[in-house]
């Protein structure tokens, strides 16, 4: 399947570029992101400063209806791929999309960047559910007169640039409503706006492990199951801004299948056993106190002229999740989990955050058997370009 995906993305690349009327243009990328950590337990997480992020890349735009995307991620232990993908503006309001780029699947997985969230870090049940990146073609549909928007995509389902070779296409579908300053169309100007909307994806791919409970600094509190087969994953959201505020309100669900070898034949089909269900949800509000309105996918700021010391933005979150739910053999584990952050914007380029995460989990984890709370707190910087 990836062959055949690279080979369209290819032949649209060329006609995209062929069809460029004027000279194109290169914009370098980059977003470099620093913390100072500290952690209740040793266990969680060493205290001292981490490099978060550090990406790198380049933007090419032949034309103003062609977009072609390559970033890579350096702080990795291997730096890799992170987005490689040609976005091609057919008509207004219709766009193709084909390579490694974010899932559609979760609104704060799709539509928000990691750097930039209200609080540092996407909730856990996100991280869970949303496959990240994964290699396909996707359409999208943004019609300017009507409050809907609609994105089709079929990848590989896995967050890997190659994915694997046997895997069938993961098919998402996701249907939004969405009016006023949260239409594709709307405008910082505009000061009500709501998106409601859902999604649903459908895939099955070899043995893999399943979704983690992993925090917003890493650890891993509860470890994943293997699965192997269909995986079938319902999400819905909710944001609304009122001026300054925004709330969002995202929850998923998802079942996986499961198979056992009963014979140590690797030849003979695997005995299906109990399928697994992760859950759970969780709601943000947050509120600029100085600084513009926030738009999804834009940088939130002031202009130094109204204000000279930037945008100021207090936000706080709460969350509950369950994980590898529903199978007799599989112990499952959960967490309920609150956190607030103090975001300062004081350019188009800069950012600093100050971020407290308290968390209950419903198992201890393998670290700490007796140890079923923790918390996390972090000083964050964040530089980008452009």
């Amino acid at each position: 399947m990836r062959h055949r995906l690279a080979s369209l993305g290819f032949a649209v690349f060329i006609c995209a570029a062929a069809s460029a009327r004027a000279q194109g243009t290169v914009e370098p990328i980059g977003t470099l992101e620093g913390d100072y950590r500290r952690h209740s337990h040793e266990f969680e997480g060493r205290d001292g400063f981490v490099i978060r992020r550090a990406r790198a890349g380049l933007r090419f735009r032949p034309s103003e209806r062609f977009d072609l995307r390559l970033v890579a991620e350096l702080a990795r232990a291997t730096p890799g791929i992170l987005d490689a993908f040609g976005a091609v503006r057919l008509i207004e309001g219709f766009e193709l999309n084909v390579g490694y780029f974010r899932n559609p699947n979760m609104l704060t997985g799709r539509d928000e960047r990691a750097w930039m969230t209200p609080v540092p870090e996407r909730a856990m049940i996100t991280a869970a559910l949303w496959p990240n990146r994964d290699l396909g073609f996707e359409v999208h549909w943004f019609p300017r007169r009507w409050p809907v928007e609609v994105w089709a995509r079929a990848g590989n389902g896995v967050s890997n640039p190659l994915g694997p070779e046997d895997s069938t296409p993961t098919a998402v579908l996701r249907v939004d409503g969405a009016f006023g300053r949260l239409h594709a169309w709307g405008s910082r100007g505009q000061r009500l706006g709501l998106r409601v909307g859902a999604a649903v994806m459908r895939g099955d791919a070899p043995e893999r492990p399943g979704p983690a409970g992993v925090t917003e600094m890493g650890f891993q509190f509860f470890r994943p199951v293997t699965i192997v087969g269909a995986r079938l994953t319902m999400t819905g959201h909710l944001r609304a801004v009122a001026g300054p505020v925004q709330l969002t309100v995202e929850g998923g669900w998802e079942r996986d299948a499961r198979a056992r070898d009963t014979d140590d034949n690797p030849l003979t089909p695997r005995d299906p056993v109990g399928a697994i269900d992760t859950y759970g949800a969780m709601g943000e509000l947050s509120w600029m106190l100085t600084g513009h309105h926030r738009v999804s996918g834009e940088w939130p700021w002031s202009p130094r002229q109204d204000r000279p010391y930037g945008a100021i933005e207090l936000a706080a979150r709460f969350e509950r999740s369950w994980f590898a739910q529903g199978a007799d053999d599989v112990p499952g584990g959960g967490v309920a989990a609150a956190a607030g952050a103090l975001r300062w914007w004081p350019n188009r380029w800069s950012g600093l955050a100050l971020a407290v995460y308290l968390h209950r989990f419903d198992r201890a984890p393998l670290e700490a058997p007796a140890q079923t709370s923790g918390w996390n707190a972090v000083l964050r910087a964040v530089v980008r370009v452009p």
